[in-house]
């Protein structure tokens, strides 16, 4: 679930500026993290790898600091970055061993906007990032995790501006429902439950297309 609409189209500003120089924008997201559990897409129509305790809330707080600024960090092997040619999640599905090299990105700003706990932990967690270019929000998700001694993956994602595209300027802002934990576990289910009609399966992962479009 990655929602954004442009003030522009996407194919106007492509036009205007040239695909490239879009991705190349800083970008800030929304995101809900589900903690207890990491799936080996970091978000929930993948299949759970790991599973582990709730963070309490200070152990969370101490987390998004220390994954704030400069950081080194592991795409998940889920993504459509290029491996000898071919995606990386193409060759992790026909059973090859993966191993996604680390890089430099920045997380400028990490802010904890909301948290649902189960008795004094935290099962959910909505967090707003300002992310270099490159930056996996997955990725994000599974480290503050297990920082705090945790597991952890997205069930939503909400792109809210790329460079000085802004979604609060779009023409149809205030059509949009507010972002928060509730709306995004409404659409979860909403989208599992589509799934499970159309296929007869609980799950069905995002194909690679959707998959490089889930930071």
């Amino acid at each position: 679930m990655d929602i954004f609409i442009f003030l522009l189209s996407q194919n106007i500003q492509a036009s205007i500026l040239g695909s490239s120089k879009i991705t190349g924008f800083d970008k800030t997201y929304q995101a809900v993290i589900e903690f207890g559990s990491e799936t080996d897409t970091l978000e929930y129509t993948g299949n759970i790898v790991k599973e582990a305790p709730l963070p309490s809330l200070t152990d969370l707080e101490n987390s998004i600091k220390k994954w704030t600024g400069t950081i080194d960090q592991i795409p998940p092997v889920f993504s459509a970055i290029h491996i000898d040619g071919k995606r990386a999640s193409a060759l992790t599905r026909s059973g090859e061993q993966v191993e996604m090299s680390s890089r430099k990105v920045t997380v400028y700003k990490s802010e904890l906007l909301e948290t649902k706990l189960e008795g004094d932990k935290v099962k959910y967690a909505h967090i707003r990032f300002v992310v270099s270019k490159g930056t996996y929000i997955r990725s994000l998700a599974r480290d503050i995790a297990d920082s705090c001694g945790s597991a952890g993956h997205l069930v939503g994602l909400f792109r809210t501006q790329v460079g000085s595209f802004d979604i609060r300027d779009s023409v149809f802002y205030d059509e949009e429902k507010n972002f928060c934990i509730d709306y995004a576990l409404g659409c979860k289910d909403a989208y599992l439950e589509q799934q499970k009609n159309e296929s007869g399966k609980e799950r069905k992962p995002f194909n690679e297309d959707n998959l490089s479009l889930i930071r």
